[in-house]
């Protein structure tokens, strides 16, 4: 399947040899956001594939797990299986009946880009390495800004 062009989240699962993170993967297929993620526990292990976003919402309960206090344990629910797979806001320091549990810091400003026909990639293998360029670039730019003044960051940008 080409995926060029459109939409991606990479979820590397939270298991050995992967990275436990999003990765969140425009058109031109920039990293733009990158987080900490937690998977299905061993009795609950996410699948590995590629999906696509079929429902959004933004206040949600669980159907299969839901919480005996009656609050709403899936906010910012995006489901990618038929079966009840999503990503959704969740604590990244425990693991899921399944679920791509994203930190709430990042969950937002996911759920905001995403639409219908954002593909789901879950995979068992790390993408660090080839994320790594996209988030030093970033991450580079975010520190000089908050370093340099304007206009020596105009100079050593126009020196090359």
């Amino acid at each position: 399947m080409n995926l060029k062009g459109e939409k991606i989240i990479v979820v590397s699962v939270r298991e050995h040899g992967s990275d436990g993170r999003f990765y969140a993967i425009d058109e031109r297929g920039k990293v733009w956001k990158s987080g900490p993620i937690t998977s299905g526990a061993e009795k609950y292990r996410s699948p590995s594939g590629i999906f696509t976003i079929f429902q959004k919402k933004r206040f949600h309960m669980s159907t299969a797990y839901p919480d005996p206090s009656g609050v709403n344990n899936m906010d910012y629910m995006m489901k990618f299986t038929r079966f009840g797979h999503a990503l959704h806001k969740g604590s990244v320091d425990w693991m899921s009946h399944g679920c791509i549990h994203v930190d709430p810091k990042d969950v937002v400003a996911l759920f905001d880009w995403s639409d219908y026909s954002t593909k789901v990639v879950v995979t068992r293998h790390s993408y660090m390495p080839f994320a790594l360029g996209d988030l030093r670039v970033e991450r580079v730019e975010i520190d000089k800004a908050a370093i340099f003044p304007s206009n020596i960051i105009e100079a050593i940008f126009s020196a090359k």
